[in-house]
């Protein structure tokens, strides 16, 4: 719908630059706004999602305004014909967004006097902003929550489907159930969304492919990057997949690539958080991305044995 808050059309007529309009608070004050205060102070970026949901609320509340005798029929129709041509503009990406607005509110109520004239200032009537952003948030989550609604139900057949073809499979020292193991997903593919999610807990997604290449470009695709592991024999493979994959904590031959307390833990991309690494030399390293690296090679008698161990390996930070 819209940039970053750093690419918004300040000018929007591609003109001279405007005259900065006085902000709604801006009561006594003479001076505009440090343009570094008001780009910190902005919603704009990230609440102009819920655009849509103001303006299903502000007909709602113009037609309530209209049945109360606080608006005339005439002030409601105009009202309401230019905020359909504003939701035109959004759904149609041709909005102009203007930083100024401070939040998608003002906004909707800036382009409505824009296009209707005065009368459009009305809108506001009888509520604040703090009223607009509880009611469209609830109709946000409400449609969010639908989506992911259907994706579960979907997931649950799926689901369902797998228990069936198990359902005679009987552990061993557990006859009477109270089994409980990892879950793993095979044969997961691009379009299923539980693959493309980051998941903490005992459950594996299984995505198949047919070379090297193909399976590091799958795991660098993703928005996340935490940590990946590589299983093998080949010193060659070894090293290209610590070089060229983008999670932040990487293991050759180790299932849990979790390095001791001296490196920092988390990943790259979505899967970092906070501000920085904070263990180990990120207290200091402003500028680099690093990457720490396990690795375990086994001995010829580790190989013929049918389970080792792949938690401890030795950990070198690149």
């Amino acid at each position: 719908m819209m940039t970053e808050g750093a690419d918004m059309d300040r000018d929007r007529g591609g003109g001279p630059p405007a005259a900065p309009r006085p902000k709604l608070w801006g009561g006594r004050f003479t001076d505009a706004q440090a343009p570094l205060f008001e780009r910190l102070n902005a919603s704009l970026p990230f609440d102009h999602v819920l655009a849509p949901y103001d303006l299903r609320g502000s007909k709602a509340h113009v037609r309530m305004l209209g049945s109360i005798g606080v608006l005339t029929p005439d002030e409601v129709a105009v009202i309401v014909a230019g905020l359909d041509q504003v939701a035109e503009e959004v759904a149609a990406g041709t909005f102009p967004w203007d930083l100024h607005d401070e939040d998608v509110h003002m906004a909707m109520e800036r382009r409505l006097t824009e296009l209707v004239g005065p009368v459009g200032g009305k809108v506001h009537t009888g509520r604040s902003r703090n009223d607009q952003v509880a009611l469209d948030v609830q109709l946000y989550l409400r449609e969010a929550v639908a989506g992911h609604l259907e994706r579960i139900f979907t997931l649950m057949e799926v689901l369902l489907a797998g228990a069936d073809r198990w359902e005679g499979v009987v552990v061993p020292g557990y006859e009477k159930g109270f089994f409980i193991g990892p879950t793993i997903f095979d044969h997961v593919k691009p379009e299923h969304s539980c693959g493309n999610e980051e998941v903490f807990g005992p459950v594996t997604f299984v995505k198949r492919f047919d070379d090297f290449e193909e399976g590091l470009a799958l795991a660098n695709g993703s928005r996340f990057a935490n940590g990946s592991c590589i299983f093998t024999e080949s010193g060659f493979y070894a090293r290209e997949f610590a070089k060229r994959s983008h999670a932040g904590m990487v293991g050759v031959n180790v299932g849990i690539p979790v390095p001791v307390s001296f490196f920092p833990f988390s990943g790259h991309k979505e899967s970092f958080f906070g501000d920085k690494h904070v263990l180990g030399m990120d207290g200091i390293d402003f500028y680099t991305e690093t990457k720490c690296v396990t690795t375990r090679w086994f001995s010829e008698e580790e190989k013929k044995r049918t389970r080792v161990s792949t938690w401890e390996g030795t950990t070198t930070r690149s």
